[in-house]
């Protein structure tokens, strides 16, 4: 016989990432938390709305099943005969829809899209309680992003299934939150819990508007949930009033300390202030990676102070620049991020309908 080599796509990818990704780190996190079966209980038929609504110890629970997922060792397929309905209220679909899609199918269930419907929804040719009403009727669960948080929370009112807020304008993200707190945690399990920390809190610099951005006002209330795991955080940016007064209230009394970069290097330039903050960050969350005037050079020089083991997170890789200083760097959290959605969605769905493994 012949002895044929037909090319194949590659067993595993040579692109660099954080140790995060790892197996290793993988298993380290699921084997970090017990499994509650009376905590996975509190998930049954219920909304996914807001991270504030999770604790630590729930979060926990959806890490470690997550984990499991993403070793591949615990079965899918146990959702067959269920349908998530899915509707998006504006135009962004982006990778969202897309983890929310495969973690429903790889869990066996079926999907009825209501995007093609929305433009007849959106003149109101439906009232709202009857559009819920047909997502009641033909739907077990609904995955739904809109463009404001006011008209999501009246619709919620009519809804007999569970709701997934996959972002509500520009107020929260909680699944992203989710996969960005996972991603963490794989690289530091130890800050599960105060009493098992290891090594030092973390330093975390978020570029961005929090008061305006989802993802990263999600991500603030994420970090919330583990107040004895952060030593500080700071918010890089020009904008005076960054946090709104409510996010104060709520951030401040979870226990976190805030900082900002224009009150400590004042006269720094926005990349100045980069710079000098960057060096003893151990997380850099950049939703927006770079700036009108800053070039690959700085970008790639600020990258540089970074230390060895430090996490970058971007929600999404907007820009060519920032794919091509990530991708092959030790920093390069994106990936895992990218995985970390899929495996976050399949926990939640499998919890909320009561077939985690106990």
């Amino acid at each position: 016989m012949t002895d044929h080599k037909l090319p194949g796509p590659s067993a595993s990818s040579n692109m660099q990432q954080h140790i995060c990704s790892a197996p290793e780190s993988i298993a380290a996190l699921r084997d970090a938390i017990e499994i509650d079966s009376s905590l996975q209980e509190l998930f049954v038929n219920k909304h996914v709305l807001t991270i504030k609504d999770f604790d630590a110890s729930l979060l926990s629970q959806i890490f470690r099943l997550a984990a499991s997922y993403e070793l591949g060792e615990t079965p899918g397929r146990v959702l067959e005969g269920k349908i998530l309905g899915s509707v998006y209220f504006n135009e962004t679909r982006e990778h969202s829809f897309l983890a929310t899609a495969s973690a429903w199918k790889r869990l066996g269930g079926e999907m009825l899209d209501f995007d093609q419907y929305v433009d007849e929804i959106s003149l109101q040719r439906y009232m709202q309680i009857e559009f819920a009403e047909i997502c009641n009727s033909y739907c077990d669960i609904m995955a739904v992003r809109t463009a404001d948080s006011e008209s999501f929370e009246m619709d919620l009112d009519y809804y007999t299934i569970p709701v997934i807020n996959l972002g509500n304008g520009e107020d929260l993200h909680p699944t992203l939150a989710m996969s960005e707190l996972y991603t963490i945690f794989k690289w530091r399990p130890d800050l599960l819990q105060e009493s098992a920390i290891s090594g030092d809190r973390l330093r975390i610099a978020i570029s961005g508007n929090p008061a305006t951005t989802r993802a990263i006002r999600s991500f603030l209330h994420g970090l919330a949930q583990f107040p004895w795991a952060i030593d500080r955080i700071t918010i890089v940016g020009r904008n005076a009033f960054p946090l709104d007064e409510e996010q104060k209230t709520y951030l401040h009394g979870a226990g976190l300390h805030i900082e900002y970069a224009h009150e400590l290097y004042p006269t720094e330039s926005m990349m100045g202030a980069v710079r000098k903050v960057l060096p003893d960050t151990d997380v850099a969350y950049f939703h927006h990676p770079y700036s009108a005037n800053t070039t690959r050079m700085n970008l790639s020089d600020a990258y540089s102070s970074l230390k060895a083991d430090a996490l970058v997170l971007n929600p999404q890789i907007q820009n060519e620049m920032a794919t091509v200083l990530l991708k092959d760097s030790p920093h390069n959290c994106h990936c895992s991020q990218l995985r970390g959605a899929l495996y976050i969605r399949m926990a939640l769905f499998a919890l909320i309908f009561e077939k985690a493994k106990k």
